[in-house]
């Protein structure tokens, strides 16, 4: 099946008002080209193979967020598009299922996040180092590869936190990379929630890839309105305003003790996150920033 491709171009005084429209269709995870991410990129500590021509060659008056889709679920975009229609410049693509394959081969290779876990694209041969934690990651239409700096603060903190028996919900799972390290670091169950079926469906076909589908589960749902209570660590990488708007679930799901983890939140809003927390008297509330990304973590008392 081909693919779509939806670049949508503005000015980057735009891209609050863009990032709120597409948030207001479920759309929450997408690419961006711009010189801000392209500056990201050259500041991160992360060793790039490829960087992609439209991405080195854009302007600092524009940004393009790129998001994708199947020929199948085409009517589904349409009232996107109308919202879309005279507000932005938009440009459809048609990418051909075997070329959109080749075009993550070329862009991913196995990426340390520290010094005992690995994510490894699933087609290339790795050889894991004695206690080296290994996720095999195929990213397909999914957001979610390892590569960005909130997944990576994301991961980080999981490892520091994860224990043996913890019940763990992932937030917006995208490819379930957040989930599958759960997973794989010992939690006992793991609840994987997206809007996009695509997510759901790469999810899955992740955790399979990595043995943990007896732990990890993938299904659609709407942030955490339809999650039981019962969690140790909830982990979730979406936008500031998604993050708040959810926070009387998560006082809901989450258990007494029990750690929040939050990423995708750019550091101009990381306030907003922390003292969204406060409110519900979260403890030891800690945050990390990297390149525009921040990461905010605390402790339901």
């Amino acid at each position: 099946m081909d693919y779509l491709q939806l670049d949508i171009r503005g000015l980057e005084g735009e891209r609050n008002t863009l990032e709120g429209l597409l948030a207001r269709h479920g759309i929450y995870v997408f690419e961006e080209v711009s010189t801000r991410a392209l500056d990201e990129i050259r500041k991160s500590d992360i060793s790039w193979d490829y960087l992609g021509e439209d991405l080195v060659a854009t302007d600092e008056e524009h940004f393009i967020l790129r998001i994708y889709y199947t020929e199948d679920v085409a009517e589904d975009y349409k009232p996107l598009l109308e919202d879309l229609a005279g507000k932005f410049e938009l440009k459809k693509t048609v990418i051909p299922e075997a070329d959109w394959a080749n075009s993550w081969k070329e862009a991913f290779s196995p990426i340390a996040v520290n010094e005992k876990i690995t994510v490894v694209p699933s087609w290339e041969d790795y050889s894991p180092r004695e206690g080296e934690t290994v996720l095999i990651m195929d990213p397909g239409m999914a957001f979610g590869s390892g590569t960005h700096n909130t997944t990576l603060l994301c991961m980080e903190r999981l490892a520091e936190v994860v224990r043996a028996e913890d019940v763990v919900y992932d937030i917006g799972t995208g490819s379930g990379i957040l989930g599958i390290l759960a997973a794989l670091l010992g939690a006992r169950e793991v609840r994987g929630v997206d809007i996009d079926p695509l997510s759901i469906t790469s999810a899955r076909d992740n955790a399979e890839r990595n043995g943990v589908s007896h732990i990890f589960t993938a299904a659609k749902g709407d942030l955490m309105r339809e999650l039981p209570p019962g969690a140790h660590v909830v982990v979730s990488n979406l936008f500031a305003e998604l993050i708040v708007s959810m926070l009387e679930d998560l006082d809901r799901v989450l258990l007494p003790g029990g750690t929040f983890i939050a990423s995708g939140i750019l550091t101009e809003k990381e306030a907003m996150v922390v003292e969204g927390l406060k409110s519900l008297g979260f403890e030891d509330i800690t945050s990390e920033s990297r390149g525009d990304w921040s990461v905010v973590q605390g402790v339901k008392p």
